[in-house]
């Protein structure tokens, strides 16, 4: 299962290269597997008309131009953990963990990478990118979305926009999801990823 039910799901209730094409070879898979992990996990945000109604999400074509090769530095080991606003005005215990820095759209881009500090040791093995963009509440979720990278980190990392996901939350207001920081929002559009739900909920 992959992170967004796996680990963001707890919070219920409290919740590349630009030229390199090969990083949409398992894009097709990748979108099957999350959606039958919507179907049949038990800590999905659909009940049961929603999954017998579900057809699926909306997504904007794979493109390769959103495969990009960023640079990663890492925060200061002593980073203090904060408390990450979230939708529903609770809050959840993150850390920020490093920055990426990309070309795109144009011009150089900045994002936060956060490590989540109220899970297990045994479960922090992941960052947590929440970002806004240009396509916020037209093309997709008004809230943001999010990608997610298992460590290891490298100085070096491929940031793959195509698989940009919605939180939890836009599928059920019961859940608990952070609000990208002021510093994860883009002045560009995301044409990549995943679309706002066109389902009913």
């Amino acid at each position: 299962m992959n992170v967004r039910c796996a680990l963001l799901a707890p919070l219920a209730l409290l919740g590349g290269f630009a030229a390199d094409a090969s990083c949409l070879d398992s894009l097709a898979a990748y979108r099957a597997q999350n959606e039958a992990d919507y179907l049949k996990s038990k800590d999905s945000p659909f009940d049961k008309t929603m999954r017998a109604r579900f057809a699926g999400f909306s997504y904007f074509d794979g493109d390769a131009g959103f495969c990009v090769d960023a640079s990663f530095e890492p925060a200061a080991k002593d980073e203090k953990q904060f408390n990450m606003a979230a939708f529903n005005g609770k809050t959840i215990a993150f850390r920020k963990y490093g920055a990426f820095r990309f070309q795109l759209g144009g011009a150089m881009q900045a994002l936060t990478a956060y490590q989540r500090m109220d899970l297990p040791v045994a479960q922090r093995n992941w960052v947590l990118i929440p970002f806004q963009d240009r396509t916020n509440g037209k093309e997709t979720y008004g809230g943001g979305r999010y990608l997610d990278l298992h460590f290891p980190l490298s100085a070096h990392t491929e940031l793959d926009f195509n698989r940009a996901y919605n939180p939890l939350c836009a599928y059920d207001s019961k859940f608990t999801c952070p609000v990208p920081p002021p510093e994860n929002r883009l002045k560009i559009a995301v044409t990549a990823g995943e679309k706002a739900y066109a389902g009913k909920h």
